[in-house]
């Protein structure tokens, strides 16, 4: 069984978060599902949950959310590690690290779908 990963066909940084995901995924470890699709087989975590934050249902039925969800996708790709070591490690207060920042937060937590996309508008 693979593990899940809960993401938003309709939001282009949710797209390409699954891109980045599915071309680092050598081993094949995760299977991306689009969270309406998931959530009309499974409505036990509420739909509005689905879309503000990263979810990962883990192959042993563990559900990840937020934070947990991110470090367990960085944890089984090795290809990420160094990605997360990066985004882990870089001090505050400078662009890059602003970024990385931002990335990892997204991740985390991504924004709703009531509220725009910030990616749509730059």
């Amino acid at each position: 069984m693979l593990h899940k990963i809960l993401y938003d066909p309709e939001c282009p940084l949710c797209v390409r978060f699954a891109s980045a995901i599915r071309g680092l995924d050598h081993k094949n470890q995760f299977q991306l599902v689009n969270l309406l699709d998931h959530y009309q087989t499974d409505s036990s975590i509420p739909v509005e949950n689905l879309r503000d934050q990263l979810h990962v249902i883990a192959d042993n039925g563990d559900i990840l959310v937020g934070e947990k969800a991110f470090d367990f996708i960085m944890g089984q790709i090795p290809a990420a590690k160094p990605l997360n070591t990066l985004i882990n490690k870089t001090s505050t207060g400078t662009l890059f690290s602003s970024s990385l920042n931002r990335l990892k937060r997204w991740t985390k937590s991504r924004y709703s779908l009531n509220t725009s996309c910030w990616l749509c508008h730059h």
